[in-house]
């Protein structure tokens, strides 16, 4: 476990309501399952919250599931609580948070960031429990995007090239009689390009990861920040970058690998081209 700031991949949400997964919450119940809807436009919001109040989101998942990381994605906690479910609520152990800061526990009294990441000792539950109760600007009404539970399926350790970062809307334009532009937009979909080139040798366990990830079937998630945020990491909160871009993924690309100049014991240039899965 380490948060390096080298790119992170994880599998799939074992908390999807796709799979069954579901929420109850202590307010705001109608909107509770959207924390697991893998829509971004969609949150849980409580009703008539306050920073006395402690609310409780209560993931109960389709079957019991083995995990070591935690997303809290777009939030307004400042203190909260997360446990699972072993027989009674157990604190999770060995906790790694965001920049790299450790605890023994998952408890916050003071958190300021939109998004919370965890890495702790993999447990194994059918139900998460998160406790929150002030929020980061006083006595409002507490919301979260998002919810994930997943295993890590890689970190890089080198730090490769990353090209063409992009959220395509899918605009298409066409001119009015009166010769205005008509402009339509979708969902946005995210493309990026992982470019490992003149990647220098020592590193092997990167490039393993990138033919894993290539050969693998299902999505998978990638996080470009590899749980680094604000100063000093990124001076600009750019698109793609931030911590709350986790973002389900597959790979598009035709694979090519080669050795820089046919010099088979020197660097080799890889590339690994992804687009928002759904």
């Amino acid at each position: 476990m380490a948060v390096t700031g080298g790119i992170k991949f994880f599998d799939v949400n074992k908390a999807d309501s796709k799979t069954g997964a579901s929420v109850v919450a202590s307010s705001g119940s109608p909107s509770a399952n959207f924390i697991l809807d893998r829509n971004q436009y969609t949150v849980w919001r409580s009703v008539g919250s306050n920073d006395t109040i402690t609310e409780t989101i209560e993931i109960t998942l389709s079957a019991s599931e083995t995990f070591s990381r935690l997303f809290l994605i777009r939030h307004n906690f400042k203190e909260f609580i997360i446990e699972y479910d072993d027989g009674g609520w157990t604190d999770f152990a060995n906790v790694i948070g965001i920049n790299g800061i450790t605890s023994s526990v998952i408890s916050e009294t003071a958190y300021a960031a939109n998004t919370a990441y965890y890495e702790f000792d993999e447990v194994t539950t059918t139900k998460i429990r998160i406790s929150a109760t002030k929020t980061q600007v006083v006595d409002e009404e507490k919301f979260l995007n998002a919810f994930v539970a997943t295993t890590e399926l890689g970190t890089l350790q080198g730090f490769p090239i990353i090209k063409d970062a992009t959220k395509d809307k899918k605009l298409r334009k066409s001119i009015t009689l009166n010769g205005r532009s008509l402009v339509t937009k979708s969902i946005e979909v995210f493309r990026c390009s992982i470019n490992f080139k003149n990647y220098p040798p020592g590193l092997d366990d990167d490039l393993n990861l990138l033919l894993t990830l290539f050969d693998r079937d299902n999505n998978f998630f990638v996080w470009l920040s590899g749980g680094r945020n604000g100063d000093p990491y990124f001076k600009y909160q750019l698109s793609g970058f931030r911590i709350e871009d986790l973002i389900l993924v597959q790979t598009v690309n035709v694979f090519k690998d080669k050795y820089r100049k046919n010099f088979y014991n020197g660097v080799v240039d890889m590339k690994l081209k992804l687009e928002e899965a759904s």
